[in-house]
């Protein structure tokens, strides 16, 4: 990481950002790269990756929601191999496996 040095930053800005670090339970330099990253809508690498929901239930209602929503039919292992199989060659399906 690269370290950098900012003169000339007034007291009371200072002083509000190391309130918000002890608040936030965070260090002084921490507190003011997550004001940086707010700022720009940047976010670490670290945080970029999906993480499960929180409540596995609500988000699954809110899913069958929208795919109820978009009016499509639910696709089954036997949709999905009829269509990959247009086009092959005869004698070369494709078979999916069972997912539950």
């Amino acid at each position: 990481m690269l370290n950098i040095t900012i003169a000339g930053i007034p007291e009371y800005l200072l002083e509000s950002f190391q309130r918000l670090a002890e608040r936030n339970g965070r260090s002084l330099d921490a507190e003011i790269i997550a004001a940086l990253e707010e700022k720009i809508r940047v976010r670490p690498r670290r945080e970029r990756r999906i993480s499960p929901p929180k409540n596995v239930e609500e988000e699954l209602k809110r899913i069958r929601v929208l795919r109820e929503s978009l009016n499509v039919p639910f696709l089954t292992p036997e949709m999905l191999e009829e269509w990959i199989d247009e086009g092959r060659p005869c004698g070369s399906p494709v078979k999916l496996g069972v997912f539950s």
